[in-house]
């Protein structure tokens, strides 16, 4: 036999409360990428590609054509970042767009740190 409910207790809904931190993370992330700014050979990206085409830590690999004339694969940049460079600071120094790292490595986030988890060499393109 089925008895009935004799007492209940009350259900008080809980307030989600949100930290100032996700405000002061973006503001240190500005300045740091700012204080990176500074490490550059120049605010240029042509010139900071030209010194990282020197230096070896940039390749730039030819388009492959069909007979010449229809292309198969664009042509690309590889780049070995530093030990604590994030993407963000990658696309600030050669000036690449939002969605290329995105779409050649399927990195979206831009405090990412490639080398602090094994990825070694990030793909780009300028032309796009």
């Amino acid at each position: 036999m089925i008895s009935s409910v004799s007492s209940t207790q009350k259900a008080e809904p809980v307030k989600k409360q949100t930290s100032g931190a996700k405000y002061l993370k973006t503001s240190s992330v500005k300045s740091r990428l700012m204080q990176y700014v500074d490490k550059f050979e120049s605010s240029d990206p042509k010139v900071n590609i030209k010194k990282a085409l020197k230096d070896g830590s940039l390749e730039y690999t030819e388009p492959t054509k069909l007979f010449g004339l229809i292309t198969l694969r664009k042509g690309f940049y590889t780049y070995r970042p530093d030990k604590n460079e994030t993407v963000g600071e990658i696309k600030q120094k050669f000036g690449i767009k939002d969605n290329v790292i995105k779409e050649m490595n399927s990195i979206d986030n831009d405090d990412y740190c490639p080398v602090s988890n094994q990825i070694y060499v990030i793909y780009f393109r300028l032309d796009e």
